[in-house]
């Protein structure tokens, strides 16, 4: 099983996409290797650096490809057909809640 631990923000990430930046060059990253059996066979190198704070779970991806694919354009439409990474989680159901705001 694979694990890995979400830390705290120690401050707000921000949307620049600075994989070096603050917070998160101080954020281990996880390497992406596991793949659905019915994908390509096409995996570019990928990783992931993940932070939470008492509002929000922060997530910023880092992919080196050659190939990249962007052509949809319309809002909640089909981006896993182009060249995307996703990130579906599931909280423990001892430790996950839901609130709504």
């Amino acid at each position: 099983m694979l694990r890995y631990q979400v830390r705290r923000a120690s401050i707000i990430p921000g949307f620049e996409g600075a994989w070096s930046g603050r917070p998160w060059a101080e954020t281990p990253p996880l390497a992406i290797n596991r793949f659905l059996p019915r994908s390509s066979a096409h995996h570019p190198k990928a990783q992931a650096r993940l932070l939470f704070d008492e509002r929000f779970l922060y997530v910023i991806f880092r992919v080196e490809d050659r190939y990249v694919r962007a052509v949809t354009t319309s809002f909640q439409g089909p981006v896993w057909t182009d060249s995307c990474v996703e990130l579906f989680v599931r909280p423990r159901e001892d430790r996950g809640t839901s609130t709504s705001r």
